[in-house]
Formats: structure tokens, sequence, C-alpha cells
């Protein structure tokens, strides 16, 4: 297992890189990962999902 501060480092890096391709993206420098929004759309999509259906249950 990998220690929490070397985890922690890892997923900041990830979402920074992430975040800056999204704004080199917007300003056309790069193209936009289209696999990956639509993988995070779908994914967004199903959560939503759980949520209302977790609310109906209620």
């Amino acid at each position: 297992m990998l220690p929490l501060s070397f985890s922690l480092r890892l997923i900041t890096r990830g979402f920074i890189f992430e975040t800056l391709n999204d704004t080199l993206a917007l300003f056309g420098s790069v193209k936009p990962n289209d696999k990956t929004n639509e993988y995070k759309n779908k994914n967004y999509q199903s959560h939503l999902k759980n949520h209302l259906a977790n609310l109906s249950t209620i």
C-alpha cells in the first residue's frame, strides 16, 4: 500500500494536470480529450440517476 502523502500527491498532480489540460483546451492550445469527457458525462449522469432513485425510495 502506498503512503498517504504519496497517494495525495498523485491525486493532486492528476487534478492539476487535468485542470491545466481543460484550460488549454478552452483557449484552443490542445484538443480536448473527447473520450474522457464522454466518460465523465456518463459517469455524472449515472451518479444523478442514483441520487434520484434514492430520493424516490424515501
